[in-house]
């Protein structure tokens, strides 16, 4: 699935519950916890996905592919990305100065 079609698909996944933010008003945006549920789906939107329900600034390098299966619910968005990027062997570099996630191939 290309990431342009994910994309149109965003509103329809989020309305199934596979990928929501859960709002507390009291937390952080680093904090913030969200739910997912990805059955073989690209990692490249899996990670658009968490970009957008998360609030996160995510830079995905070209060599990023693969596809991931993981549900997990009301979890931080940064242990999401763990998970999800971990899963499929790919590194994560957290750049706080610039408030980036990068995402590159091992």
């Amino acid at each position: 699935m290309s990431l342009a079609r994910a994309l149109m698909m965003l509103p329809l996944l989020l309305a199934l519950g596979c990928a929501r933010a859960v709002p507390n008003p009291t937390e952080t945006p680093a904090e913030k916890r969200i739910s997912v549920n990805f059955d073989k789906f690209p990692l490249k939107s899996a990670l658009e996905l968490i970009a957008r329900a998360s609030g996160a600034n995510i830079i995905v390098n070209s060599g990023v592919t693969g596809t991931v299966t993981v549900s997990l619910q009301d979890t931080p968005w940064r242990d999401v990305l763990a998970a999800v990027v971990g899963n499929c062997g790919m590194k994560l570099v957290f750049e706080e100065k610039h408030n980036l996630v990068r995402v590159t191939a091992p």
